[in-house]
């Protein structure tokens, strides 16, 4: 269990960096306005990079057999 657990956290600071990469090549910001709260620009892909975090824990939870996560992958009704 702790060896899943380091690997998530390498895998989610890995993903990180790539999409603070992706977000600047890309463009993908959201420009503050003066409708906006926020001061600074900010990137876009942040929702894409919390899907892909859980997606990769969902499939390490499958390979590894981690308790309490069957429900997400009972397809029977």
């Amino acid at each position: 269990m702790m060896l899943l657990t380091i690997i998530f956290c390498f895998f989610i600071l890995l993903i990180f960096g790539f999409f603070k990469k992706f977000s600047s090549l890309v463009n993908t910001y959201d420009v503050p306005n003066e409708r906006k709260l926020h001061k600074e620009k900010v990137s876009l892909a942040g929702g894409v990079y919390i899907f892909v975090c859980i997606y990769f824990y969902l499939i390490l939870a499958l390979i590894f057999h981690i308790p309490n996560t069957e429900i997400f992958f009972n397809l029977t009704t």
